[in-house]
């Protein structure tokens, strides 16, 4: 059996046994808190781990795009959620409605145009069923949704459509990135769960009935016991399968509960205090913090190393800032913890599964890359 010094880098390494436990332990914090889990699965676009997740008690899975869900449910998976308004051109559409006949497939929508133009395109299609639709709430991230006073237009349209069912609303926070501690991360929870709760009461003061409240981040979920989650009925994670450094910079996760590593061989020591390894931005990504949060000092950290700062990226390059004194040298292996691991995973056609005794044991597909 190879060992992950035999890869060649660079390349996206995943301790089994700490993605074992990351997916286990979100999965009893929904359990515990009586939540349904619905993982966001563009973090690792993996059907492999997307199947992990759902073995492990995830009711389904949080796709961002419709190719994402095509492919997970050619997998097999049957409830499948598209977090964004879908273009409902008749190639998207049609897949969608493929896999619909046979599996749980929900949109979202955030205004009564992309209803209706769904609704419209459906018919053109000669689609016979209904399709369950939640509204996107804007919580504060200020990018999809609508505020919570504005939910009932989009009701409306919902209601007088053929082809459309509302199931509920959901909201992503990921304004929580901001965040400086542990208590703004509870903050921003709160925030997501008084968002979406009023627009469920909006919506049930008019005699709607809604099946799904839906929250979601990493950082969020895993602070809900000191939240109200009494109108709340699903979480939708997603980097929690790996973490990353804006996990590590919030306190969430620590560098040992982050199961994905960048494997990166040092090509030169030009001069002493710079090294230059063979990880650039198509390995590690531009993200300095998540939602333009420019809140990390490097392109990533160094296992092992860290009075080194990822300084500058070129395309398979990166310059490395080090100590004069540091040994690294010409052929060293390193492992760099990315900032963003769900963009990382997006650059790499496969990842590879190694144990506690650092033995590749298989490597997993990045099904879903495109």
């Amino acid at each position: 059996m190879p060992n992950i010094s035999d890869l060649q880098t660079p390349a996206v390494i995943i301790k089994k046994s700490q993605l074992d436990d990351n997916i286990i332990l979100m999965n009893s914090i929904a359990k515990t808190l009586g939540l349904n889990l619905r993982p966001m699965i563009k973090t690792h676009k993996s059907i492999d781990i997307a199947k992990k997740q759902i073995e492990q008690g995830a009711i389904g899975i949080l796709v961002a795009t419709p190719y994402e869900a095509k492919v997970m449910a050619a997998a097999g998976i049957k409830d499948i959620t598209l977090a964004y308004p879908v273009i409902p051109n008749s190639v998207t559409l049609a897949s969608l409605i493929h896999y619909a006949q046979t599996i749980r497939v929900t949109l979202s929508v955030d205004a009564i145009d992309q209803v209706e133009k769904l609704d419209s395109s459906l018919n053109e299609l000669n689609f016979m069923g209904m399709v369950d639709t939640l509204i996107i709430i804007d919580s504060g991230l200020k990018r999809l949704g609508v505020l919570p006073n504005q939910v009932i237009p989009i009701a409306e349209s919902i209601s007088k459509s053929k082809h459309l069912r509302l199931k509920g609303v959901a909201t992503h926070g990921g304004y929580v990135y901001a965040a400086q501690n542990k208590q703004q991360v509870i903050e921003a929870a709160k925030q997501e769960i008084d968002s979406v709760a009023l627009a469920a009461k909006i919506l049930r003061n008019h005699d709607y009935n809604l099946d799904t409240v839906a929250i979601g981040t990493t950082p969020t979920s895993y602070v809900l016991e000191e939240t109200d989650i009494s109108e709340i009925t699903e979480i939708r994670p997603g980097n929690y399968v790996f973490h990353d450094l804006n996990q590590v910079n919030l306190g969430i996760a620590t560098e040992d509960q982050c199961s994905l590593r960048i494997l990166t061989t040092v090509l030169s020591r030009p001069t002493s205090d710079i090294a230059v390894i063979d990880a650039g931005t198509k390995s590690l990504g531009l993200d300095k913090g998540a939602h333009t949060q420019n809140s990390l000092p490097g392109f990533g950290r160094v296992v092992g190393h860290p009075d080194i700062v990822i300084e500058r990226l070129s395309e398979e390059l990166a310059v490395l800032k080090v100590p004069r004194d540091s040994p690294i040298k010409f052929g060293d292996t390193l492992e760099i913890i990315p900032n963003h691991a769900c963009t990382v995973a997006n650059l790499f056609d496969r990842l590879w599964l190694y144990d506690d005794n650092r033995q590749i044991l298989s490597s997993i597909p990045v099904s879903a890359r495109r």
